[in-house]
């Protein structure tokens, strides 16, 4: 998974495939809005997509 883009507070993250998009989506998606927050206070919107 990598870091696609980062525009306007929103976060595009890639990820391999499919699989691995849903799953870290679902696993993932608040824990890293969250640390994003802490680290710098700002809320991002946070876009998973398959490469």
């Amino acid at each position: 998974m990598f870091v696609s883009s980062i525009e306007n507070d929103k976060m595009t993250l890639v990820a391999p495939n499919e699989f691995a998009r849903d799953w870290l989506e679902e696993r993932y998606a608040e824990l890293i809005k969250s640390l994003l927050k802490n680290i710098n206070g700002k809320d991002y919107a946070i876009r998973f997509i398959a490469k």
